[in-house]
């Protein structure tokens, strides 16, 4: 019979498995890559409107685990993981580049959520998050004593829930292979801003009103991993050398046959 005690002891064993997981050493990045659709896009007046833009994003995922909490119940498994800093790379016709080539604050991050039930055993929910916040504030003093102080931001965001009444095996876990995994069974909400804004300022005098670039933008849609090229197989590779020796082999013989 299982006691509150028990679940107690289990909750006690489960956590401390996962603080010394996090402690443990980690693989190197993974480099992803996703598929990114735009469907509303906002100008920096927050005018928006519908929008069909196609982007590419390069997703570098660092494995180590730097926290998180699991309970194991009766009832229920919950595990969460939080991992390393995370990186996110736009190449599309949206975007305004590091306008100085100046060094970036950056923040990031990127978690998994794990909820699967015992009773039925099956059910099934996961939630999955990722940022990436890159900026730059930079004040710039020119001859006369002016001033110009530009500030650039980049904000990246993906987030998604999936829910399942099959799948579970009663045991959640939020390892780096899992946060993979869910990367790769549904597209995740994706919203992106990107903006520099500049303002001028004359010593003794007044700063003028800050300018926010036209090219300046939020938009949301969709992002999809795309699945990596399939690796050949070695038993495929092997059958593949074979079939080309033994091509050679009877070209070999027929040009012996007809000299």
């Amino acid at each position: 019979m299982r006691t509150p005690l028990h679940a107690l002891a289990t909750v006690a064993v489960v956590a401390l498995g996962s603080l010394i997981f996090a402690t443990s050493a980690a693989a190197a990045p993974i480099t992803l890559q996703f598929a990114v659709h735009l469907d509303r896009l906002c100008d920096q007046s927050a005018n928006c409107q519908e929008a069909s833009i196609d982007e590419s994003m390069t997703y570098i995922f660092d494995d180590t685990i730097t926290g998180g909490y699991a309970f194991d119940l009766s009832n229920m498994s919950i595990h969460r993981s939080d991992f390393a800093s995370a990186s996110t790379t736009m190449s599309g016709p949206l975007g305004i580049p590091n306008p100085s080539g100046g060094t970036e604050t950056s923040t990031s991050d990127a978690w998994l959520y794990v909820l699967e039930g015992r009773d039925p055993i099956g059910s099934e929910i996961a939630q999955l998050s990722t940022s990436h916040n890159r900026q730059i504030d930079q004040l710039t003093t020119f001859g006369d004593g002016s001033t110009r102080d530009l500030l650039w931001v980049s904000q990246i965001q993906m987030f998604g829930t999936r829910r399942s009444d099959t799948g579970g095996d009663g045991f959640a876990s939020t390892t780096a292979a899992d946060f993979v995994r869910e990367l790769g069974l549904n597209s995740f909400f994706f919203a992106w801003s990107n903006s520099l804004r500049t303002q001028d300022c004359i010593p003794g005098a007044f700063c003028g009103e800050s300018v926010t670039d036209p090219r300046s933008f939020y938009a949301t849609g969709t992002a999809t991993l795309v699945p990596p090229p399939a690796v050949p197989e070695p038993t495929s590779m092997l059958l593949l050398a074979t079939g080309l020796a033994g091509i050679m082999c009877k070209c070999r013989a027929r040009s012996g046959s007809s000299a």
